[in-house]
């Protein structure tokens, strides 16, 4: 939050219940980078010059990039007043990045979380850039307000740890990927180049965007990633697994994108296996850094974005990287049918909970610990698993 301490603007958390007294008072916050640093001092120093911009203020957020692009987004407990674009954008030069807004409108939550975007003077995003081990430099899109990677360089060591798995598993450059809760595409731009067509599936609409324009920008040919609910995908192609492939009809859900009819009659199509595709499939070249090369023709990839054209594909490896509750027990049923799993997680409790899931089916064959939020007591982690011969089962 933005207070006011013995006289003198300043920053301010707190727990949630925490009493007055035992709020914390700060300038500056060195766990951030340096970018975020800088931005916070001279945040404090210009909002005095600028009092039309401290009416209501509440909150203030900051996203940069180690490309130097950066948003300072302002928080206010009321609609903001017609002249607010005017002195934002004297804001925004002084300081050299957009400036964005978040009002509490009428009938809004209390809660700022749920504040919506009401005005940006620049742009409503950042462009991050991450160098690799294999020598690309990937670009990325990501939008303020969606979640985005906290953590710069841990986030190379995580894509490089991804990418030496995907290169390690035997046949993947002819393996259809799957990537479920996928986000700005973060993982799905890295890990494209292994396999031969990959499909993410995000909820956001607003990363579902950035994804897809990621995937373009980096020069993704073989990728594509669709606005749905992990959960309803997963639960859905459940039930048409268990129809044998038969006709399954899904009335309308809450999700627009997600809740659509399927009317296909095919017997394989959808269920998990060795198979590549109901279709033929050239057999391409190993996939890896040495040879210079990281794309693939595409050669299937629906253009509707639609759950019936998800239908069409049998996935033999897949990522998950879900919130910190972990995964759901449909969306651990569902990832057993497969030959390899990757999964990402924020939560060592809810990893653990979920491996024990999986044990049956899977045995973990690479585990890492990357310190993504350092001097916390949080921490991510990335397995990999392979699923266990028949007789171990």
């Amino acid at each position: 939050g933005v207070a006011v301490k013995e006289g003198e603007l300043c920053y301010v958390m707190w727990e949630f219940g925490m009493e007055e007294a035992d709020r914390v008072y700060f300038k500056q916050f060195p766990l951030a980078s340096t970018e975020v640093n800088s931005l916070m001092l001279r945040l404090l120093e210009e909002l005095p010059r600028i009092p039309e911009l401290r009416q209501q203020l509440v909150r203030a957020h900051f996203l940069c990039a180690t490309t130097g692009d950066a948003i300072v987004t302002l928080l206010y407990n009321s609609p903001l007043p017609t002249e607010w674009p005017t002195h934002a954008a004297v804001l925004g030069e002084r300081l050299r990045c957009s400036v964005m807004a978040r009002s509490r409108e009428e009938g809004a939550s209390p809660n700022p979380r749920f504040w919506q975007p009401t005005c940006t003077v620049g742009r409503s995003y950042v462009n991050e850039a991450y160098q690799l081990r294999d020598g690309r430099r990937l670009r990325y899109k990501q939008p303020e307000g969606s979640f985005s990677n906290p953590n710069a360089s841990v986030c190379v060591g995580t894509l490089n740890w991804l990418c030496s798995v995907a290169s390690s598993i035997e046949g993947a450059e002819g393996h259809f990927f799957l990537e479920l809760y996928c986000g700005n595409g973060n993982h799905t731009v890295a890990l494209s180049p292994y396999f031969l067509e990959v499909v993410g599936v995000e909820l956001d609409a607003a990363l579902v965007e950035a994804a897809n324009e990621n995937l373009h920008s980096n020069g993704v040919t073989n990728a594509r990633v669709y606005c749905l609910s992990s959960g309803k995908y997963c639960s859905t192609m459940l039930k048409f697994r268990k129809s044998g492939g038969k006709r399954l009809k899904q009335e309308q859900g809450r999700h627009k994108r997600g809740a659509l009819r399927v009317e296909e009659d095919v017997s394989s199509v959808g269920q998990q296996g060795e198979g590549t595709s109901t279709s033929e499939v050239s057999q391409p070249g190993k996939c890896a850094a040495s040879e210079g090369s990281f794309r693939r023709p595409i050669q299937s990839i629906p253009g509707s974005g639609t759950m019936q054209d998800l239908m069409t594909y049998r996935f033999q490896t897949v990522l998950v990287d879900p919130p910190r509750s972990g995964l759901d027990t449909v969306t651990l049923r569902f990832l057993k049918a497969h030959r390899h799993i990757l999964y990402i997680s924020c939560n060592p409790e809810a990893l653990m909970r979920d491996l024990a899931a999986l044990a049956k089916t899977h045995e973990v064959s690479r585990f890492c610990v990357f310190d993504h939020f350092p001097y916390t007591k949080h921490s991510e982690c990335g397995v990999y698993l392979k699923k266990r011969p028949p007789r171990d089962a």
